[in-house]
């Protein structure tokens, strides 16, 4: 990037969530004391999409809501990382990492991409073992000996095949705290 190219400046890397709701927006408050804000759960979940991705090691994780908006699965590559509910939050929501625009796409996150779907699959069908194979797979493409986005669903697959998840098992993961 031009920032990269002018030299001597720091990489600059965020973390980004981001979650498709209804919300309320606009001013807040008494006309002593008014504020522009944002209010609903909607809110809430993108900020704790936000806070996940220090858990995963990710930089921009999105929610199954954005995933369904029009256009968004035919323009990017993802990757399923999870399927949890957060603090304050009752059901579960599935969360992706987004790994790059289609049209720019290398064939190592294209493969990483479709590796990672049957990882997910896998899991989802109780096939940990299966599952840890196609994580191991995504380490291997990314070229690496350890892939910290992929590990905490590696960790359990491995917790899972020791001792394997009752008959009301839906693959989630209820957090219990806002921020890792």
């Amino acid at each position: 990037t031009k920032w990269e190219q002018e030299g001597g400046k720091p990489q600059i890397r965020i973390r980004v969530g981001i979650h498709s709701a209804d919300v309320f927006v606009g001013n807040l408050g008494s006309r002593m004391r008014m504020k522009y804000g944002v209010l609903g759960d909607g809110v809430n979940l993108a900020s704790r999409l936000e806070g996940l991705n220090a858990r995963y090691s990710t930089e921009l994780l999105i929610s199954e809501d954005v995933l369904a908006q029009a256009g968004v699965k035919e323009q990017f590559y993802f990757r399923q990382l999870d399927y949890v509910v957060v603090k304050g939050r009752k059901l579960p929501t599935a969360i992706c990492e987004v790994l790059g625009a289609r049209a720019k796409a290398s064939e190592t996150v294209k493969s990483i991409s479709a590796q990672a779907e049957l990882a997910w699959s896998a899991y989802m069908s109780r096939d940990f073992a299966q599952a840890l194979t196609r994580l191991s797979a995504i380490t291997e493409l990314k070229g690496l000996t350890h892939d910290a986005v992929g590990e905490v669903l590696a960790d359990r697959c491995r917790r899972l095949i020791a001792s394997p998840p009752g008959d009301d098992w839906d693959g989630s993961e209820v957090l219990g705290k806002k921020h890792f």
